[in-house]
């Protein structure tokens, strides 16, 4: 297959490191290779006035740029960087034309950080890359920096397209890491007022069935692509962000895969908040996967979607 790009989003900072760990685990799995980005926040305050000198000066540029490399080696045990892109601008904006101009296949950034850069990135920069990624987008959790053969892996599903190229996705990432894929659908079933009233088909009881036979009905449908795939699905009854993150929580789940999309559409726009919520709230590496993106690495991205 063609080698794949990773750009790394990075400070330097501690909790950048979680990211780069992340990126560089991916990239032994995958046999891409990773690109850090270094991008000054056009608003910094006067106090990092001479970051925006290093741009202007070759001699500093370059040593900002062995800086990074230095970094991403202490960081990775040794590990060299494909590239280091120094930049400034609106830092999300810049992270999506360094990720086209570098001809990326995913991003990957720190989930949280103390860092002004960071704390940027987990507010406003990953809140857009959430709601209109790109490209495939990881959210590192300091707990979970690292994918192994004991990762843990789950995608949710709300049984909509969108949903349905993240279990793809993940059933492909389970498969190139060897690792079990929990597949879960939030059913949050509201017992109404009048319920003795109520024709026998829309009963709590009966809404669950329906549940989980049109949950079944995806899962056989996606039959070629869970294929030599070790997986279980779940139906926990509770509103979505609740249900994965007590579900996430319970399982201690790593990694949890979302679906997105880049059109606007009511649907999409509703599943978008979600993703920005979980992106929130998840104790766990989140992984948002847009329409009509594969995961690099994956036998998916060598041969094409299935649902092509």
């Amino acid at each position: 297959m063609n080698e794949s790009t990773i750009l790394l989003a990075t400070d330097m900072s501690a909790n950048a490191a979680f990211a780069a760990r992340w990126a560089h685990s991916y990239a032994e799995l995958s046999g891409a290779k990773v690109v850090a980005a270094y991008v000054i926040e056009v608003s910094v305050p006067n106090w990092l006035r001479d970051a925006h000198a290093a741009l202007e000066d070759d001699t500093k540029r370059a040593a900002l740029e062995t800086r990074v490399r230095e970094w991403y080696a202490e960081h990775t045990h040794g590990a060299d960087l494909s590239g280091v892109v120094i930049d400034s601008g609106n830092i999300d904006e810049q992270l999506g034309r360094i990720a086209a101009a570098q001809g990326a296949s995913m991003i990957v950034l720190a989930k949280s950080g103390k860092s002004a850069f960071t704390k940027f990135l987990a507010g406003s920069t990953a809140q857009m890359l959430a709601a209109h990624p790109p490209m495939p987008v990881v959210l590192v959790h300091p707990d979970h920096a690292r994918l192994t053969g004991d990762t843990s892996l789950a995608v949710a599903t709300d049984l909509t397209i969108t949903a349905e190229r993240a279990l793809v996705a993940g059933a492909m990432l389970a498969k190139a890491a060897g690792v079990h894929l929990d597949i879960v659908h939030a059913a949050n079933i509201e017992v109404p007022n009048g319920l003795d009233e109520l024709p026998e088909s829309m009963k709590p009881n009966n809404l669950d069935a329906a549940a989980r036979v049109q949950f079944d009905k995806v899962i056989d449908a996606h039959g070629a692509d869970l294929t030599d795939v070790d997986y279980k699905t779940h139906i926990v009854h509770q509103p979505p962000v609740a249900a994965v993150q007590s579900f996430a929580e319970e399982h201690k789940t790593d990694i949890v895969i979302l679906g997105n999309a880049k059109e606007y559409s009511l649907i999409t726009n509703m599943f978008r908040r979600v993703s920005v919520k979980l992106m929130q709230s998840l104790p766990s590496t989140v992984i948002i996967v847009p329409l009509d993106a594969t995961l690099p690495g994956t036998d998916e991205a060598a041969n094409g979607s299935s649902e092509e």
